[in-house]
């Protein structure tokens, strides 16, 4: 629990790590440090607020993951190749989300984007994604936004999930 960063490339192409937990107390994890992981097919995340460039970079064993909501960028190619990600979640607090961080992720079945205002992302973000095909799930109020912000529009079928706003005056008799 002392550690409180991760050098670049520490872990790097460590064909046989499976998983990691990482302890709170890391604050920074520096680019390229699980490049290469083949067998890592889970992570958990401390409470970082950079996913720095590579650092996923074909961790083709890599299922799912949930991004902190401490997390405002994820740098370019952070997830690139990980080809048998299945579903992503990304927070809210993200505001930055580099080229090709999510390319080639071709195993995606679903993207969950928490963000309620999106960005405009650079149209590799999403390349190779069968974007065509798999749901966005978006925050209730949001879908027409994601349809007309920059490549999350790729996404042909985006659907809105959460509860509903409801007005401050609003009575709900149940």
């Amino acid at each position: 629990n002392s550690i409180v960063s991760i050098r670049r490339y520490a872990f790097a192409g460590c064909e046989n790590l499976s998983s990691i937990n990482l302890p709170n107390s890391i604050e920074s994890i520096g680019r390229d440090a699980f490049n290469q992981c083949r067998s890592l097919t889970s992570v958990t995340l401390p409470n970082l607020t950079y996913l720095d460039a590579c650092l996923f970079y074909l961790c083709t064993g890599l299922t799912s993951v949930t991004i902190p909501n401490s997390v405002t960028t994820i740098d370019h190619y952070a997830f690139y190749k990980c080809s048998n990600l299945t579903s992503v979640t990304i927070p809210n607090s993200v505001t930055s989300i580099g080229d090709g961080a999510f390319a080639y992720c071709n195993g995606l079945t679903e993207v969950v984007s928490n963000i309620k205002e999106p960005f405009s992302v650079s149209y590799t973000i999403w390349y190779e994604v069968n974007t065509a095909e798999i749901p966005l799930y978006v925050p209730v109020g949001t879908k027409t936004l994601y349809q007309k912000t920059g490549y999350w529009n790729l996404f042909k079928n985006i659907i809105e999930r959460g509860l509903s706003p409801v007005d401050q005056d609003e009575t709900i008799n149940y």
